[in-house]
């Protein structure tokens, strides 16, 4: 079952209005057949890896180099951020991980 739907016959102004409320204002997908109009969730796009490294690094306004020096041995930041410095690491070391594995497959 669809979420919203528009069975035939509908006028045009009635199809317009429909196309406008839920595509238009709340974003979700029409679909059309021999039924009427319904309406369907868009998909679901997860942020690569790189994006969530990136929107880590923003958050916590912490790039690679400050990374290293806080995770660095002996570092007298705190515990809290030393794990949200691990955290962005965890994810980038994976990144670079990909991104080795990638040049050396193109190779």
């Amino acid at each position: 079952m669809h979420k919203h739907e528009l069975l035939k016959p509908y006028t045009d102004k009635q199809r317009a209005d429909f196309i406008v409320e839920y595509n238009h204002r709340q974003g979700l997908i029409i679909k059309e057949d021999e039924i009427g109009l319904y309406t369907e969730e868009p998909p679901i796009i997860e942020p690569t890896l790189e994006e969530q490294v990136i929107a880590l690094e923003r958050k916590y306004e912490m790039n690679r180099w400050q990374r290293e020096g806080i995770l660095a041995e002996g570092s007298l930041f705190s515990d809290y951020t030393k794990a949200k410095a691990q955290e962005i690491e965890t994810l980038a070391e994976e990144l670079r991980h990909n991104d080795v594995e990638t040049d050396q497959n193109t190779i």
